[in-house]
């Protein structure tokens, strides 16, 4: 299975992707942070036993007495002051039953964004009302079904911009066909073109594929379309535009965990997006 679907959303997961299910494992981090926080001894400990396994961007007090939280990348674990247990997963607030969490992972993204956005492929509306940031590749069934809403997203005030994510690695023929179009003279109507599957003139450039794919790895991002929202909420996988007007704006709640379902047949209902 390459694919899975989270209520009315889908997307294309990469083939590694099951291979890193258990992400605070994956051997990367964001910049480390400042803190003034010095942790128990007993976790200096445990983390040192630890160092081949993962390199801490953050290490801060936890919400939950007598323990630390232990940020790899946006990714938590919590470890007891002892050194004798950890959680990897969510704090969630009794009250409001949303991530403790979450404020700081949507603040990360939205740096991140910041440094990418420059170069990203811009399709909006004349008086955009949204923003979203979408990490894409040109040959996932779902990548080309959302640009099929253009239109219908332009109508709501939505502007898309592109990021490149070609989710197989450098060494797929995907990665080549996406820095031709970051590289094209038109780069959005070569951008629509190899959404329909047509061929376009490869083409070399200094362009943003690297380190778009560089930090979609580094934010957790394991298929396409992954959405950033202009406050830093992600959102994995294709949405109507109904619906994700209602998921911007905050009107309902985010999907839950996604189920593996069905990829559609490449290319399946995708039609010329003008670019606008």
């Amino acid at each position: 299975m390459n694919t899975t679907q989270l209520g009315d959303t889908r997307r294309c997961v990469s083939r590694a992707a099951f291979a890193v299910m258990a992400p605070f494992f994956l051997l990367i981090s964001l910049s480390a942070q400042a803190s003034t926080y010095k942790p128990p001894k007993a976790v200096q400990k445990w983390l040192e036993e630890r160092k081949e396994e993962f390199v801490p961007s953050k290490i801060e007090a936890a919400p939950v007495k007598g323990m630390t939280t232990v940020w790899i990348g946006l990714t938590t674990l919590l470890v007891s002051n002892d050194g004798k247990f950890y959680i990897p997963g969510e704090v969630v607030g009794s009250g409001d039953n949303k991530s403790v969490f979450e404020p700081a992972r949507a603040e990360r993204r939205l740096k991140v964004i910041n440094e990418l956005k420059a170069k990203a492929i811009r399709f909006a509306p004349e008086n955009p009302k949204h923003e979203i940031f979408v990490f894409t590749d040109t040959d996932c069934g779902y990548c080309r079904m959302l640009h099929q809403q253009m239109e219908s997203y332009h109508k709501l005030g939505i502007a898309v911009n592109y990021l490149a994510y070609p989710r197989n690695g450098d060494q797929s023929p995907t990665w080549k066909i996406m820095e031709s179009v970051w590289c094209a003279a038109d780069p959005r109507a070569a951008l629509t073109l190899a959404k329909l599957g047509q061929t376009i003139p490869e083409t070399t450039c200094d362009n943003p594929v690297r380190a778009d794919f560089n930090a979609a790895q580094q934010l957790g991002v394991r298929g396409t379309p992954s959405l950033i929202f202009e406050d830093g909420r992600f959102f994995p996988g294709f949405a109507p535009a109904d619906r994700l007007l209602a998921e911007i704006t905050g009107e309902i709640p985010a999907p839950a965990e996604p189920q593996a379902t069905e990829q559609p047949a490449p290319g399946a209902g995708v039609e010329a997006v003008s670019a606008q």
